[in-house]
C-alpha cells in the first residue's frame, strides 16, 4: 500500500487508483461485484454521494471478505425488497457514517430495520459528526471506529479485527477433525506458526496456555487456546480440546460465546484461535471494582447471566463450570462465556462433568453421577449469587425495586431465591434456568442491560487494543487446587458435531411456560 496526498489535500491508496478518487469520482463500471452466494456476507451501508471514499475500503476487503452492496441488486429487481431481505440475511451490518449518510433517508431507514434484525452492526465513522438523538440511541451499544481520530492505516486494521471469521473468503472450519493417534502428517498443510505471530501470553494453566495472537494474512488479532501433549493424560488433554472445538461450532452465532477462528492440530499439541471479547473477566471486575457491585447491579449480573444459561440448555448443552473467572463483561455491558471445554450435552453418559470446587453441585464432585444436569448451573450461579451480595449492604428500602418488595422482607427474599438454588438436593432446586429468570423478574423494576453498561463504562476501557491487552497481562501458573481437571470427555469414539450450527436466536424462549415477559439478547 501507498498512501500519496493530492494536490487538494486527500490522501489515497496509489496502488489501488492512478488518480486521487475524491477528485476524480470512480466509474460505474469499475465499481467492484457483489457477493451473491448463500455464505455469511456483510451488508454494507453507505450514502451513494460517499461512493468514492467507500470504494477504497472495499478494495482492501475485496480479496479477503465477501460483502453485498446495493450494486449487487439485479436490474428489474424490487429494490426495497431486495435491500430488506439483504439486510436480514447479513451476519454484519458494516455502516459508513458521514454527514450525507446520516441525513439520507435510505440510509437511515437500513439502520433502522438493521438494529431488529442483524445481531453485530459496525459503523465506520469517515468523518467527524454529530449523530442525531435517534441515531445515536439506536448505534449506541454497538462498535465504531472513527476514522478522524485513529487515522486510515488504524482504521483499516480495526476494521478486519472487528469482522467475523464466517465473511472471510477462506471460512473457518465446519467440522471437527477426525480422531488421529497424530500418525499422519500432511505436508501441505499450514501449521499455527505459519498463519500465526504470538504477542503475548494471557494466562497459563496446567495443561497449556492461553496465547495473545495475530493472524499474519490479515494482520487481525485473536486469542489461542494452546494446549500440550505430555507424556501423560494425552488422550484426555486431546479430548478436551476437541470437546472445547466441538461446543464452539454449536454455539457459533450466539452472542455470548467467542467465535471459533481456527483449529491446528498434531501429535504434541493443540491450538483453538477465537475471537477477542473486548471486556474483562467478572474476577477482574470484583476485583478492582467492588464499590460498583450494588444490589441492583449483582442482581442485573445474575439475570443476564441466567438468561445466557437458560438458551444453553435450550440446545441440551450444560457449562458444567460456572465462575467468576469464565464470565466477562464486554465494553457495552454484556454477558460472555469463555472456556467451554468442561461443557456436556446433557445425553452425555460417557463424561465426568467435573468443576472447580467453590462452585460445583455436590452431585457433580461425585463420581457416581454420569449423566450431567441442568441443575449444576442452578446451583453455580447460585454460590455466585451469594458471593455478589457480599459486596453490598443495601438500605432497608432499594430505589429501583419494585414498591411491593421495597421493604425490610427484600433482602430476605433475594436469599430465599439464592438458597433454594444452591440447596444439596437436586430436586430441591429451581428445575430449569428459566425458573430462575421468571422469579428474578419479579424483583426488576430497571433495565439490567442498562445497569451493565453503566458498569461496563466505568470498568472496562473502549475498543482496548490487543497490544494493550498484552501488556496488562500478568500471566501466573495455575494454583487453584480447588480445580480439577473439570470436564473429562471419554477420549473413546467422540461423536462429531451433526446438528446445525445456527439454532434459534435467545428470545425465542421468552414464550416458555416459565416466561410471561419479552427480551432479547443484543450482541
Amino acid at each position: 500500500m501507498q498512501m500519496i496526498r493530492c494536490a487538494n489535500g486527500h490522501y489515497f491508496d496509489a496502488d489501488k487508483f492512478s488518480s486521487c478518487p475524491i477528485c476524480n469520482p470512480q466509474k460505474a463500471d469499475e465499481l467492484i461485484p457483489a457477493y451473491c452466494g448463500d455464505e455469511p456476507y456483510i451488508f454494507i451501508s453507505y450514502a451513494h454521494s460517499d461512493t468514492t471514499r467507500v470504494m477504497q475500503f472495499i478494495n482492501e476487503l475485496k480479496d479477503t471478505h465477501r460483502f453485498w452492496y446495493d450494486e449487487g441488486i439485479p436490474s428489474g429487481s424490487e429494490w426495497v425488497s431486495t435491500i430488506a431481505e439483504r439486510i436480514k440475511n447479513c451476519s454484519v451490518f458494516l455502516l459508513f457514517v458521514s454527514q450525507a449518510s446520516i441525513e439520507s433517508k435510505n440510509v437511515r431507514n437500513e439502520i433502522s430495520y438493521a438494529t431488529n434484525y442483524v445481531e453485530k452492526i459496525l459503523a465506520v465513522h469517515l468523518e467527524q459528526v454529530t449523530l442525531p438523538a435517534e441515531l445515536d440511541f439506536m448505534l449506541g451499544r454497538f462498535q465504531y471506529v472513527k476514522l478522524s481520530e485513529i487515522g486510515y492505516e488504524p482504521g483499516i486494521k480495526k476494521i478486519r479485527e472487528s469482522l467475523p471469521q464466517s465473511t472471510q473468503i477462506t471460512d473457518a472450519p465446519d467440522k471437527v477433525p477426525e480422531e488421529t493417534d497424530g500418525s499422519e502428517t500432511d505436508e501441505n498443510k499450514e501449521s499455527f506458526s505459519d498463519c500465526y505471530d504470538i504477542k503475548g501470553v494471557q494466562s497459563r494453566g496446567h495443561t497449556g496456555e492461553v496465547l495473545f495472537v495475530r493472524q499474519r494474512r490479515t494482520g487481525a488479532g485473536y486469542i489461542a487456546k494452546h494446549r500440550i501433549f505430555g507424556d501423560k493424560n494425552i488422550a484426555i488433554i486431546r479430548a478436551a480440546a476437541r470437546n472445547e472445538l466441538r461446543n464452539l461450532l454449536r454455539l457459533q452465532g450466539k452472542p455470548y460465546t467467542p467465535e471459533i477462528v481456527d483449529f491446528f492440530e498434531n501429535e504434541k499439541e493443540s491450538y483453538v484461535v477465537i475471537s477477542r471479547i473486548h471486556g474483562y473477566a467478572l474476577e477482574k471486575i470484583l476485583k478492582d471494582y467492588a464499590s460498583m457491585i450494588t444490589l441492583e447491579c449483582a442482581v442485573s449480573l445474575i439475570y443476564e447471566t441466567a438468561l445466557v444459561l437458560h438458551d444453553m440448555h435450550r440446545m441440551e448443552l450444560v457449562y458444567c463450570d460456572l465462575k467468576p473467572s469464565n464470565i466477562m463483561l464486554d465494553q457495552y455491558g454484556r454477558i460472555n462465556l469463555i472456556d467451554f471445554d468442561n461443557t456436556s450435552s446433557i445425553h452425555d453418559k460417557n463424561s465426568i462433568p467435573m468443576a472447580t470446587k467453590k462452585y460445583a453441585a455436590p452431585e457433580q464432585l461425585s463420581m457416581d453421577y454420569a449423566v450431567p444436569d441442568i441443575r449444576f448451573d442452578v446451583y453455580s450461579l447460585g454460590v455466585l449469587l451469594k458471593e455478589l451480595l457480599a459486596y453490598n449492604k443495601p438500605p432497608v428500602f432499594v430505589p429501583g425495586l419494585n414498591p411491593k418488595n421495597s421493604d425490610p422482607r427484600l433482602l430476605a427474599y433475594i436469599n430465599e431465591i439464592q438458597r433454594k438454588m444452591t440447596h444439596p438436593q437436586p430436586g430441591n432446586r429451581y428445575g430449569s434456568m428459566g425458573e430462575v429468570v421468571a422469579v428474578l423478574s419479579l424483583l426488576i423494576n430497571w433495565n439490567p442491560e442498562e445497569s451493565l453498561r453503566e458498569l461496563a463504562l466505568t470498568a472496562i476501557p473502549r475498543d482496548i487494543s490487543l497490544e494493550d491487552e498484552v501488556q496488562n497481562a500478568t500471566p501466573v501458573p495455575d494454583t487453584d487446587t480447588d480445580s480439577g481437571p473439570a470436564f473429562i470427555p471419554s477420549p473413546v469414539n467422540l461423536p462429531l458435531v451433526s446438528a446445525p450450527l445456527a439454532s434459534a436466536p435467545l428470545a425465542d424462549y421468552a414464550t416458555t411456560e416459565f416466561l410471561t415477559f419479552s427480551t432479547d439478547y443484543h450482541l
